[in-house]
């Protein structure tokens, strides 16, 4: 696995290009730009329920009336793209979405939506067989609870990620540094379009670490005390007891 010192913007330069691709958790569509920026989809499902739920930890930036306003502004940001089929609206759930692709249909998908345990392991599921072999699956916010913010939004997503590497043939290769941390798996890591894949992330990255064993470590944030007196968040990497 490349530990990568990319941001999740320049992961999407390696992703394949001109390909079929699925955004789950849009919001306002800014990562949904770069997507289309640097990777150049033929077709890009934007998959959001543009609602707010008051009862989602993760919510707490949102406000009733978000979800219509929000929907709104996506339109007309994209206009251009939807009217010419390269982008496609969904204002669903993941898992209502789901239904509508066919096994094998995307090159690649992007999660970035509920970060709850239950619901991250329920996308990758869903999702992973729409996926054609040897496709992708890169997904946002792969951080620790243990940091005190995503502690308080009950983020899930290691613990969700690694479930599902431990049922599947997925492997985890590549995790971009960050306290939001970018994972990107796949079922087929010797496959044509992973090599490619990491290959360009390498290429493209300041500093790369191979970690031959990525689930055998954890990789956590804590606040430090920097000698000019401020404070910043330094990363560690612990081995993990299994």
């Amino acid at each position: 696995m490349l530990y990568t010192s990319l941001s999740r913007e320049g992961l999407l330069d390696a992703v394949p290009k001109g390909g079929v691709a699925c955004e789950i958790g849009v919001h306002r569509g800014d990562f949904s730009a770069h997507i289309l920026a640097a990777s150049g989809p033929k077709r890009l499902h934007l998959v959001d329920p543009w609602a707010y739920d008051a009862s989602d930890p993760q919510e707490k930036y949102l406000r009733p009336g978000d979800g219509d306003e929000t929907l709104e502004r996506i339109r007309l940001r994209f206009a251009t793209e939807i009217m010419d089929g390269r982008i496609r609206l969904h204002r669903e759930t993941s898992q209502g979405a789901a239904k509508r692709f066919s096994k094998g249909y995307f090159d690649w998908i992007y999660i970035d939506g509920d970060h709850r345990y239950e619901a991250v392991l329920a996308d990758l599921r869903t999702y992973a067989p729409l996926i054609k072999p040897g496709g992708l699956i890169l997904g946002d916010d792969y951080t620790e609870p243990t940091f005190l913010e995503a502690k308080e939004m009950d983020f899930g997503v290691v613990q969700a990620v690694k479930q599902f590497l431990s049922e599947t043939g997925y492997s985890l290769v590549a995790l971009t540094d960050g306290v939001w941390a970018n994972y990107a798996i796949t079922d087929l890591p010797n496959g044509e379009i992973c090599e490619r894949f990491l290959s360009i992330v390498e290429a493209l990255s300041d500093e790369v670490t191979i970690m031959p064993d990525p689930l055998s470590v954890s990789i956590q944030f804590r606040e430090h005390t920097a000698p000019s007196g401020k404070m910043r968040l330094v990363r560690y990497v612990c081995p993990v007891k299994r």
